[in-house]
């Protein structure tokens, strides 16, 4: 299993938990929301989880994309994918997205 913090689109703090099992699963990751009691930023301050649902939470695909290709502009659709959870068509549709709104500016 594979963990990622998330910043939830409502301000809370997330879990994307991705399952890598040799054995296969129907199940490929599924993300959790942190109940947290005072600085969410301190492990300790967790106080439950909660379970949101396969995947990611809605919205942070195209973040999680984002800061990939950030930190290794070179890497191709198919790294970015498999290091976010998404597929090769979305990293390409988001990279033409980008391309557009540089070539307005």
């Amino acid at each position: 299993m594979h963990y990622e913090k998330l910043k939830l689109n409502d301000g809370d703090t997330g879990m994307h938990i991705v399952v890598d099992s040799k054995l296969g699963s129907e199940l490929d990751g599924f993300h959790l929301k942190l109940l947290t009691e005072g600085d969410q930023d301190d492990s300790s301050s967790v106080r439950g989880l909660v379970y949101g649902g396969e995947g990611r939470p809605k919205g942070n695909a195209k973040v999680a994309v984002l800061e990939e290709l950030a930190d290794d502009p070179a890497a191709s659709n198919k790294e970015i994918a498999e290091r976010t959870g998404v597929s090769d068509r979305y990293v390409r549709k988001i990279r033409e997205e980008e391309s557009k709104v540089r070539s307005k500016r």
